[in-house]
């Protein structure tokens, strides 16, 4: 029969959970098996989002302005309401997105969960995929800052940087989901997947490989998508 990971000592906390997550993921998602805390791996990435944000706002609307000016029938005053919705849509994307992440995983999670026989409810699934979130806040936190740094355009930390300006965007999707971070985040959620059910961790792959399956069709179909509509806008 198999044997969870001896639980983290009685000092233990959710929040400091939050480093232990990546130095000790077997054992902490095991201590939190009955009930993984829902807020601190949604804070943490809220927090990290939002200092990304303010990292890169200055290069991303320093290139959207640019592109703006030599837009001749634009009046003047539209600069400063782009910049003001920029500003305003931006915070309240980083504010929702690790929310509405979760929640979306969680309900897949639950449906994928009914295999292990169930027994888990969506509050513990949320709970986990908040904590397997905090590789990619740490991800999006460098890559930001070393965005602002460059001050260049967005320093990707996938494999797609590797690619020329022209190289199929279809490849380019591909290449993008091999990101370290993202991959990290995928472990994680095969960790904690197992460690809710209670089986060995391997037993979670299927569900973390579900879930990489399923961003990258979406992200191939936004791609997709994309071409089709573009020359319809001109571009």
């Amino acid at each position: 029969m198999y044997q969870q990971p001896a639980a983290p000592g009685p000092k233990s906390s959710q929040w400091g959970a939050l480093a232990r997550i990546i130095t000790e993921p077997s054992a902490t998602f095991a201590a939190f098996a009955d009930r993984p805390p829902v807020l601190p791996g949604y804070l943490l990435q809220m927090a990290f989002s939002l200092a990304g944000f303010f990292a890169i706002y200055p290069v991303t609307m320093a290139l959207m302005e640019s592109q703006l000016a030599n837009t001749p029938e634009l009046p003047p005053e539209m600069m400063g309401l782009t910049r003001t919705i920029g500003i305003f849509s931006g915070i309240v994307g980083v504010l929702i997105g690790p929310w509405i992440g979760g929640a979306v995983v969680s309900v897949l999670a639950l449906f994928f969960g009914q295999f292990q026989g169930g027994g888990v409810g969506l509050t513990r699934y949320l709970g986990m995929v908040g904590y397997a979130g905090v590789p990619q806040a740490l991800g999006t936190l460098l890559s930001a800052g070393l965005t602002m740094v460059s001050r260049s355009t967005a320093i990707n930390l996938s494999a797609s940087v590797f690619l020329p300006p022209d190289a199929n965007p279809y490849l380019k999707v591909l290449l993008s989901a091999l990101n370290p971070f993202s991959i990290w985040y995928y472990v994680l959620l095969a960790i904690g997947f197992a460690a809710l059910h209670r089986v060995r961790p391997s037993r979670g792959t299927a569900f973390a490989a579900a879930m990489f399956t399923i961003s990258l069709l979406l992200a191939m179909g936004g791609t997709a998508l994309g071409r089709a509509i573009a020359p319809n806008l001109g571009m």
